[in-house]
């Protein structure tokens, strides 16, 4: 998936840049340490910063059995808060 952002969040005009964050499917230790860094680089160029958009983000780019794990800890974390979503990505880790 392909995010693009603006160097200066609020200048419409201002120069804009692509991130690459590739959908995490069964990889390694060290590319899902990758994922989670870039997730927070989306969540905030994309002005995602509440609860129920970074969950949502995060969903949008799993797969497999880490998708079915996210949704598991996100059921048991309970409401869609940041607080909930950092923890769910540490259960994860």
């Amino acid at each position: 998936m392909s995010v693009k952002f603006r160097t200066i969040l609020a200048d419409t005009n201002n120069t804009t840049y692509d991130l690459t964050i590739p959908i995490f499917k069964n990889r390694n230790f060290k590319e899902w340490l990758e994922w989670v860094k870039n997730v927070e680089r989306a969540a905030i160029g994309k002005k995602a910063t509440t609860g129920p958009a970074k969950f949502l983000l995060a969903k949008r780019l799993l797969e497999d059995k880490v998708l079915q794990a996210f949704k598991n800890a996100a059921r048991t974390a309970g409401a869609k808060t940041t607080q909930n979503n950092n923890a769910v990505i540490k259960s994860i880790t």
